[in-house]
C-alpha cells in the first residue's frame, strides 16, 4: 500500500471517529434534556403547588425559550418553589417573583432570582417596582380573585414583550362565590377572557346584530382605548382546564380587518374573482 492510500485512509478513520462522536454526543444530550414535568416532580428544595396538567402546558409553551436570554415574571410566589424550578428548566433565564406577602423577599432562593414585595393590581406600586422591565413570559398565580386577576391583567399586559405570553392559573376560581365568581357572573375572570374573544373578532361583528343601526364600525367605535390597545396586541387566547394562555403578537396589527387574498385565475365553478372585485378584497399583485 502506498503512502498516500495509507494516509487516505487515516484521514477518513479520523473524520469517521468524529462524526460517530458527535452523533453520539447529540443523541446523548437530546436524551438526557428533562421536560418541565421531570424537573418539577424531582425538585427538593421550596415548594411548588401545581395541578398536574399545568405541568405539560408549561413544557408546550417554554420549551422553545430553554437556554434563551429570556425573562420570567411569577406573581404570587407564595414559598418561591416555582420559581427555582423555572430556573433550572430554562438555565439563562432571568427570573422575577412578585408577591404581597414581604417575607418571600427575604428568602433566598437563588443569586439569579429576583422578588419584589408589593400588591400588583396596583398600577402606580407596579410603575414604582418595575420601573421599564419587560418580560417574555407573565405568570398570574397570585390571589386567582376574579377582579385581581382582571386588574392584573390590564395593568401587566403591556409589560409582556412583543412575541411573549401571559398565563393565567387556576381559573376555575372563577366559578366560585368565595372568589367572586360563580358560573356565568358577568364580573368573573372566565367571562372576562371569554369577552376578550369577541374583541379579536371585532372587525366581523355587524352593526345590525348589534343595535340595528348601519354603522359597520358600531362595535369597533365603542371599545375603550385600552380595549383598542388589547385588539392590536392580542394574537391568540388559548383556555386549558383552570389555564388561559394569551399571545402576544411580535409587531401589532394594524387598526383595521385583516386582508382577504384570493389566489389562482381559474374559476369553473364559483366566481371568486367577481365576487372579491364587486366586494373591492381582491388582492393582485399590483395592488402590494
Amino acid at each position: 500500500m502506498t503512502k498516500g492510500k495509507q494516509m487516505n485512509r487515516n484521514v477518513f478513520a479520523i473524520i469517521l471517529i468524529f462524526m460517530l462522536q458527535f452523533t453520539s454526543f447529540n443523541a446523548v444530550a437530546s436524551i438526557e434534556k428533562p421536560s418541565f414535568k421531570e424537573i418539577f416532580l424531582e425538585h427538593k428544595d421550596n415548594v411548588s403547588d401545581k395541578w398536574e396538567n399545568y405541568l405539560d402546558i408549561y413544557q408546550i409553551y417554554l420549551e422553545p425559550i430553554i437556554g434563551k436570554n429570556a425573562s420570567i415574571l411569577e406573581i404570587g410566589v407564595q414559598n418561591g418553589g416555582n420559581l427555582q424550578i423555572l430556573k433550572k428548566y430554562l438555565h439563562n433565564a432571568k427570573i422575577y417573583g412578585i408577591d404581597i406577602n414581604e417575607d418571600i423577599c427575604k428568602e433566598v432562593l437563588d443569586k439569579e432570582i429576583k422578588t419584589f414585595c408589593f400588591d400588583a393590581t396596583k398600577k402606580n406600586l407596579i410603575s414604582q417596582n418595575l420601573k421599564d422591565l419587560t418580560f417574555d413570559v407573565i405568570i398570574d398565580d397570585a390571589s386567582h380573585i376574579s377582579q385581581d386577576v382582571i386588574q392584573t391583567f390590564e395593568f401587566m399586559f403591556s409589560k409582556v414583550n412583543p412575541g411573549g405570553l401571559y398565563i393565567i392559573e387556576d381559573m376555575h376560581t372563577s366559578y366560585w362565590k368565595e372568589f367572586n365568581g360563580g358560573y356565568k357572573v358577568a364580573s368573573s375572570q372566565i367571562e372576562y377572557f371569554k369577552n376578550l374573544v369577541d374583541l379579536l373578532n371585532t372587525y366581523h361583528i355587524k352593526a345590525d346584530n348589534v343595535n340595528n343601526s348601519n354603522d359597520n364600525n358600531y362595535f369597533y367605535n365603542q371599545l375603550s382605548d385600552g380595549q383598542k390597545e388589547m385588539l392590536r396586541w392580542i394574537r391568540s387566547i388559548t383556555f386549558y382546564d383552570s389555564v388561559a394562555v394569551i399571545t402576544k403578537f411580535k409587531t401589532p396589527r394594524t387598526d383595521s380587518p385583516y386582508a382577504r387574498i384570493v389566489v389562482g385565475t381559474k374559476q369553473p365553478i364559483v366566481p371568486i374573482i367577481d365576487i372579491a372585485k364587486l366586494n373591492g378584497w381582491y388582492y393582485e399583485e399590483s395592488n402590494k
